[in-house]
């Protein structure tokens, strides 16, 4: 029976694929396998010039500076990110003014590929001080970064509405189900070649040739995007520049949901780079085994995002949100112990966080939608997006202050001792606990709700 149930599902799972992409009821069949291969070629390109490669490109830049110095400017990266993505409350401005808007996204994204992948690669080598190295990165940063703020909320409403009720579900789980395979298997590969790299005595001229193809796949995501259709947006009330931002605090269900992502986004970017960082300078792992890792999150990815669902199905998006964001303690406690000498724990702590994680990924991948009006809905996921933005920008900017006021000091801990980059992983157990609490309140709120409606 257990053989014949695992048969069952496999099979459901080619029947998610044949609805969502092959069966036209709606005419965006063709929109939707583009706006998939779209996604998937972000996900590629965003694993060969982001992440650690990210951090590696700062850290050659940085080179011959002390660690004060990476740890300011690391922070500082870090911050300045979440801080633009404060700028996402005037997008609806901005973006509510064309009716269509595929064109001018299209050449956004165009621009924000040129200064990502392309120029800021270059910065570590240009025949300048060290200080002005600095501040020619964060300018070509906080431009692309500014672009990818302003535009992602008319993005995600362009892109939902090709996303019936009837597929959104299916969408979304195969995608991230796939999107993991897809990074493992190019992160590993490209962790392999900067090794060789790195050994060769060129890790830099290696992190350049990952954005050749890099620049390949961002140059497809246009194309892929260039051809999904663009929905007729619902015609939204002509309001002032003011009322428009704060719309949606007339819509208490839609603030619960923002609660919730804004709590756990605080905690969540507390480690920012430095641990990253901390992995690489310190504990010395090869890129290798850090991106090798993620080849395990393939067979946990295809085992546990069924079970996710199960228990989302059976308990509710609340419930499996303050369950696994309990769980997903572990990974922190165990990067918070992971030294040279216990640098297995890293495996250990990586494997709990592809188990735990997915169940917090289903939910967020569904909260910017829920409870959300059919009009301004722009203004509504840049109001989320821009709370999202700030409290990870507060809890960067703790974590950076924090790390700032240690400097090189360490904690003895139980006769161990403890470096900054390591005890910054006790803080989002705090903020877990929290969100954990706070979707119960939500829940029973729900309930509360749902049982006077039926009354009703």
């Amino acid at each position: 029976m257990k053989l014949k149930q695992k048969i069952v599902n496999l099979l459901s799972h080619f029947e998610s694929v044949r609805i969502t992409f092959f069966d036209n009821f709606d005419g965006l069949a063709s929109s939707r396998r583009n706006l998939i291969l779209g996604s998937f070629c972000g996900t590629s390109f965003s694993n060969l010039v982001g992440g650690i490669f990210f951090t590696s490109l700062i850290l050659l830049m940085l080179e011959g500076t002390d660690t004060v110095t990476q740890n300011n400017f690391l922070g500082t990266v870090s911050m300045m990110g979440f801080a633009l993505g404060l700028t996402q409350l005037i997008a609806p401005l901005i973006m509510e003014r064309f009716p269509k808007r595929k064109k001018l996204l299209l050449i956004l994204r165009a621009f924000y590929h040129l200064l990502n992948i392309v120029l800021i690669g270059f910065v570590p080598i240009l025949p300048v001080s060290s200080l002005a190295k600095r501040w020619i990165f964060m300018i070509i940063y906080v431009i692309f970064s500014l672009i990818t703020q302003i535009s992602a909320s008319a993005f995600s409403v362009w892109h939902v509405g090709d996303l019936p009720n009837r597929v959104r579900a299916n969408y979304f789980s195969i995608v991230n189900m796939v999107s993991p395979i897809i990074s493992s298997v190019i992160a590993t590969s490209a962790s392999f070649f900067i090794d060789i790299a790195t050994a060769g005595g060129w890790q830099f001229w290696g992190l350049m040739i990952l954005r050749v193809p890099a620049l390949l796949f961002g140059i497809l995501e246009i194309i892929a995007f260039s051809k999904i259709e663009e929905p007729d947006y619902e015609p939204a009330p002509k309001i002032n520049p003011i009322k428009m931002m704060t719309l949606p605090f007339t819509t208490p269900r839609y603030l619960l949901t923002v609660l919730i992502v804004c709590i756990y986004s605080f905690g969540a970017n507390f480690t920012g780079q430095y641990f990253t960082a901390y992995i690489l300078e310190d504990v010395k792992l090869s890129y290798a085994l850090i991106s090798g890792l993620s080849i395990l999150n393939i067979p946990i990815s295809l085992l546990v995002y069924p079970i996710w669902s199960k228990v989302i199905g059976r308990l509710s998006w609340m419930k499996t949100l303050s369950i696994a964001t309990i769980l997903y303690m572990s990974p922190y406690i165990l990067n918070f112990l992971t030294t040279a000498d216990t640098w297995v724990l890293f495996v250990i702590s990586n494997i709990t966080a592809f188990l735990f994680g997915p169940g917090i990924t289903l939910v967020f991948s569904n909260i910017p939608y829920m409870n959300i009006p059919a009009t301004n809905q722009t203004s509504y996921i840049s109001f989320y997006s821009t709370c999202n933005n700030l409290a990870a920008f507060l809890g960067s900017t703790v974590c950076r202050f924090f790390v700032e006021a240690m400097g090189t000091n360490t904690f003895n801990i139980l006769g161990s001792t403890f470096q900054v980059r390591q005890v910054i992983n006790l803080l989002p157990c705090c903020t877990l606990i929290l969100t954990s609490l706070t979707a119960m309140v939500v829940e029973r709120s729900n309930k509360k709700r749902e049982l006077l409606e039926a009354k009703g």
